[in-house]
């Protein structure tokens, strides 16, 4: 995960679920087909491979891994592969970002994205500092995430078309330097998986599995796309979640949507786990960051709710 957040907001307390809400909440989430079940095991999955980091052999498996899944989830997928400098060696790199496309021949299109590569040191960890992490959260989580989402979407009758990527090289910078992360999508708003791609709009997701995640509005897009942001909190509110996604604008994150904002102008919800005191959660960027640290409750909670606000928005 990129730069952390650079100026601290003044931080809210967390508003208490209210029966009704609660209610609400529950109903929906029985009726659910999203399954934090079966995203966690994809979790074990990547976190299996070892650390993802760009160039390894684990990242090579992993990448091939998550496009098969696409694939035998019904979505076309495939990789646009790039070479660019590793901001840890200064060598070259090769990485790839990965996509997913359902009804490519649909105008009305929404964006879903995460990042798939570990990040090749566990610098906040106080042993092992020069080692990479298992990155379960940080890396894995985003992607079982849309994973799950895939294979629920593939059944929603929609005249809009879905697009998934994944990117890679998110996770490699500098925290000195905040343009050395997050290299796969800046290629990739260059020149995306499909030329002159658009989309009317889209929904990053990163660290979304760990326990007592809250998800504010990051600073961007309370700036860019707030409406659109409200949208999404007022859906989560009338699932009695508004603890979870509380109506507040948090810090400026530098992240993969940055990229998608800057090179593409899609209007982006960013659903980043930022914690009170601008921190992330506590095993970022350790070797904490494993399968067995993963809140299912977490994982169901953001994705019943990615997936209902998606339903109204499609249907």
């Amino acid at each position: 995960m990129k730069k952390p957040p650079a100026k601290k907001s003044a931080i809210l307390g967390a508003i208490a679920l209210g029966v009704m809400g609660l209610g609400f909440y529950f109903s929906q989430r029985s009726s659910s087909s999203f399954s934090a079940e079966k995203a966690h095991a994809d979790i074990q999955t990547q976190v299996g491979f070892g650390p993802r980091v760009p160039g390894s052999s684990a990242h090579t498996q992993a990448g091939d891994w998550i496009i098969k899944q696409f694939e035998t989830r019904g979505w076309k997928s495939g990789a646009q592969k790039f070479k660019t400098r590793d901001p840890r060696t200064e060598q070259e790199v090769e990485g790839r970002n990965l996509w997913a496309v359902l009804r490519p021949e649909a105008e009305k299109r929404v964006l879903l994205t995460a990042h798939w590569d570990t990040r090749a040191r566990a610098d906040a960890d106080r042993s092992r500092p020069n080692e990479p992490g298992p990155g379960a959260n940080d890396g894995a989580s985003g992607v079982a995430l849309l994973l799950e989402l895939a294979r629920n979407l593939a059944n929603v009758k929609t005249e809009w078309g879905i697009d998934i990527v994944l990117f890679d090289l998110e996770d490699q910078g500098d925290e000195k330097n905040p343009d050395s992360f997050c290299l796969g999508s800046k290629i990739w708003g260059l020149s995306p998986h499909r030329a002159n791609y658009r989309a009317d709009f889209g929904i990053h997701v990163d660290m979304v599995g760990a326990p007592g995640a809250v998800f504010p509005r990051e600073g961007l897009v309370g700036e860019q796309n707030l409406e659109l942001d409200r949208e999404f909190r007022a859906f989560a509110s009338g699932a009695g979640l508004s603890a979870l996604f509380p109506d507040r604008t948090a810090e400026f994150v530098f992240d993969d949507h940055s990229n998608v904002l800057r090179y593409r102008s899609i209007p982006m919800i960013a659903l980043i786990d930022i914690r009170p005191g601008a921190t992330f959660f506590t095993a970022w960027h350790t070797h904490q960051d494993q399968a067995t640290a993963i809140s299912t409750d977490t994982l169901q909670s953001v994705g019943d709710t990615v997936l209902g606000f998606l339903k109204q928005k499609l249907l």
